[in-house]
């Protein structure tokens, strides 16, 4: 057994040998974790190079492993829905994709920028899942809340002057910011073991997953701004959300900030 750990996480690694069909069929269950926040990442490599990967956390801290090795669709699909979890729980991504959603006014604009804001982020997910390009974590995700910050503060701009260019061509801008993103979400799938055995259906499924939230989501807020209209005529309503989003950015920002120091020297 091999362990480590720092004050965000713990990783604990074991070898296991197993008679008869080993793991096949038997159940994993992590006791302590109903009723709290955490999350546990499973990665299981097995002998044939392939590997099976899952998260319990509360309410889900049990697992069954299947008793033949996955398949690469089993593979796709098991992290089509980590993708799913991963960006709605990502609320950072989630408040970024809110700016994009009140910066632009325009419906045939709204589906272009998102569709930049995904054509970004999946090319850089995929140029670091293959070890292409790297950033240090917490700098990538200190940077990544600095994005949601600069939306923010274009949310905040007057009307009245002449448009910015993330105004003019957000689709440029969310494209870029994209490429950002895409590293963080690149980090989450490398937590989840990432490893070129699986490299193709892990990573498609991943950002597919990715892709199924997040249209969900905004096709959630379509909804909500629909219900809430009427709301919006109130003093002070336009301006509650973006002051809203750039607080939050900015705590994102200083804690992870503070991260920069607590790095291995």
């Amino acid at each position: 057994m091999r362990a480590a750990s720092d004050d965000a996480s713990a990783t604990a690694v074991w070898r296991l040998r197993c008679a008869g069909n080993g793991l096949r069929g038997s159940t994993l269950r992590v006791p302590g974790i109903d009723g709290t926040q955490l999350d546990v990442v499973v990665r299981v490599a097995w002998l044939d190079q392939r590997a099976d990967t899952t998260v319990l956390r509360s309410g889900a801290s049990s697992y069954t492993f299947a008793d033949l090795p996955p398949s690469y669709l089993q593979a796709a699909t098991r992290y089509v829905r980590l993708g799913v979890e991963h960006i709605l729980f990502g609320w950072d991504h989630l408040t970024f994709v809110l700016g994009l959603f009140l910066l632009v006014t325009s419906g045939p604009v709204l589906v272009k920028t998102i569709t930049a804001f995904t054509l970004g982020h999946s090319l850089t997910l995929a140029l670091a899942a293959f070890r292409l390009l790297a950033l240090p974590t917490p700098l990538t995700e200190a940077l990544i809340a600095l994005s949601i910050a600069c939306i923010a503060r274009e949310l905040l701009g007057d009307p009245a002057t002449p448009p910015t260019i993330t105004r003019a061509r957000p689709w440029l801008v969310a494209a870029a910011f994209g490429l950002l993103h895409g590293l963080g979400f690149a980090a989450a799938l490398d937590d989840l073991g990432f490893q070129r055995a699986t490299a193709l259906p892990a990573l498609v499924g991943f950002n597919l997953g990715v892709e199924l939230g997040q249209i969900a989501f905004v096709a959630a807020l379509l909804v909500v701004a629909r219900v809430l209209q009427p709301l919006s005529r109130l003093p002070g309503a336009a301006l509650a959300l973006p002051y809203a989003i750039g607080s939050l950015a900015f705590v994102w920002l200083f804690e992870r900030v503070l991260r920069f120091w607590s790095l291995p020297a």
